[in-house]
């Protein structure tokens, strides 16, 4: 009986030693087939995205031209010279208005000539207010749209402070709104 378990043992101890060399041998084989197969999905969902490119990119470009149009037509007057310094008075009116300040006069300047698609219609106007009303017209103007620009600015105090008053200034602005140049054929208004 004992010859039968020394036997048995070593069989067993046999089936065990071996099982555990074929084990080692084949361990890294088994790891790198597991890891080429991550790689293989990883490669099937890149050529998946890949294709699919030339659609999304097409839908990124309307995406782009709507923005692009959405926005210069927010943020640029339309029309001729006229039509623009018109509506940029009637904008900086507005402005004041909101910030509570009395325009005092607006003048129309001559317009200029610039290169690109982009032209400028500049209005110079005078302002009685103080530093706080100042900063706060300032603030409008930057937030403002369609987008206007402060090309000059002016201050000189008219009255100065008092313990009970603030100081009272006045203000001279060249300011420039923008409009975006209509070209039709070779005709360019």
């Amino acid at each position: 009986m004992k010859s039968r378990i020394n036997g048995l043992l070593a069989w067993l101890m046999l089936l065990l030693t071996t099982g555990g060399i074929i084990w080692i041998l084949i361990a890294p084989t088994l790891a790198e087939i597991a890891q080429q197969e991550q790689d293989y999905v990883r490669k099937l969902a890149l050529l998946a995205r890949l294709e699919a490119l030339p659609k999304e990119e097409q839908a990124i470009r309307q995406t782009l031209d709507s923005l692009s149009n959405d926005a210069a037509s927010r943020l640029l007057y339309a029309g001729d010279h006229n039509s623009v310094q018109s509506q940029l008075q009637l904008d900086i009116r507005q402005l004041a208005a909101r910030s509570n300040i009395n325009v005092n006069s607006v003048r129309s300047l001559p317009a200029f000539r610039q290169s690109g698609m982009v032209q400028g219609a500049s209005v110079q106007l005078n302002l009685d207010l103080t530093q706080e009303g100042l900063i706060q017209f300032l603030k409008e103007i930057e937030q403002a749209e369609p987008i206007l620009r402060v090309k000059r600015l002016t201050v000189r105090v008219r009255q100065e402070s008092t313990e009970s008053s603030a100081a009272q200034l006045s203000v001279a602005l060249e300011m420039t709104g923008f409009r975006q140049e209509i070209t039709t054929g070779a005709e360019i208004r």
